[in-house]
C-alpha cells in the first residue's frame, strides 16, 4: 500500500485531568459517531483523572461492532503519550482531535505538547487556546481589541475578603455571576443575588481555580453554534 493509500489515523484523545472528565467523554462519543470508519484508522486514546494515558480497548470493540457508548470508556492499555500519537506504519498522516475540556486539555498545554512532537491536531493553537481558557485574560484582551464586554472584577484565593464583597456590590451592582477563571462547562459557576450569596459562590469557585472572575448580569439572548467541518 503506497503512502497515499494509507488512511489517515485520527487520535481522538479525551478524559483529562480537569473536573470537566466526564464531559469529554461524552463529547468524544459525539465526535466517534461523526468519524467514517472506513476511511479513517482511530485509535481512542483516554487520560485518565490522574494523567496516565491509555487506549481505550473498550471504545475499539465498541467502534468494530458500531455499537457505540453514550460515554466513552477510560480504561485500557497503557501508552507513552509519544507512543500514543505517532504513525502505525511509515508514511502514515497522524492527526489528533483533542475533545478535552478544562484545564490540562484546551489550555493549551496538550497543544504545546503536540506542537512539540510535530503532530497535527485540530483546533487553536497554544496561543489561542492558553487566552481563551482564562476568562480574566480573554476580557482584557477583547477589551483591548474593541469588543464590548461585561464589566468583572477578577481576584485571587487569597483576596476574597469584606473588601471585595464591598467592591462588588458598588461597581456591579446586583445579581453578578461568579465563575472560576479557568474551567468550562458551567462548572463552579454560580449566580449571586446578594453579599451572601456572592460568598458562597466564591468558595466554590475556588475549589476549582485559585483566580475567579466576578462578572455583573447581562439578561439577553444565548446563542449557541456548533460548527462541523
Amino acid at each position: 500500500m503506497s503512502d497515499a493509500e494509507l488512511p489517515v489515523r485520527i487520535v481522538l484523545l479525551y478524559g483529562g485531568q480537569s473536573a470537566e472528565h466526564d464531559v469529554s467523554r461524552v463529547s468524544a462519543a459525539h465526535v466517534l459517531r461523526a468519524i467514517d470508519p472506513a476511511r479513517y484508522e482511530v485509535e481512542p486514546v483516554a487520560i485518565t483523572p490522574d494523567g496516565r494515558w491509555l487506549r481505550s480497548d473498550a471504545t475499539v470493540a465498541a467502534l468494530a461492532s458500531g455499537d457505540l457508548p453514550d460515554a466513552l470508556d477510560t480504561s485500557g492499555t497503557a501508552l507513552e503519550p509519544q507512543g500514543a500519537v505517532a504513525p502505525v506504519r511509515a508514511g502514515q498522516q497522524v492527526v489528533v482531535l483533542p475533545i478535552l475540556h478544562g484545564p490540562r486539555g484546551e489550555d493549551g498545554t496538550v497543544q504545546g505538547l503536540l506542537e512539540l512532537a510535530d503532530v497535527a491536531y485540530v483546533g487553536c493553537g497554544v496561543l489561542g487556546s492558553a487566552l481563551n481558557m482564562d476568562k480574566a485574560t480573554a476580557k482584557v484582551v477583547a477589551q483591548a481589541a474593541g469588543l464590548p464586554v461585561a464589566r468583572w472584577i477578577a481576584a485571587r484565593d487569597t483576596e476574597l475578603d469584606d473588601a471585595l464583597v464591598a467592591r462588588v456590590g458598588a461597581e456591579l451592582g446586583w445579581p453578578v455571576f461568579v465563575k472560576p477563571a479557568n474551567m468550562g462547562s458551567s462548572v463552579g459557576v454560580n449566580k449571586a443575588e446578594d453579599p451572601a450569596q456572592l460568598r458562597a459562590a466564591l468558595a466554590e469557585a475556588t475549589q476549582f481555580d485559585e483566580f475567579v472572575v466576578i462578572e455583573e448580569a447581562i439578561s439577553g439572548r444565548e446563542l449557541e453554534v456548533g460548527i462541523l467541518g
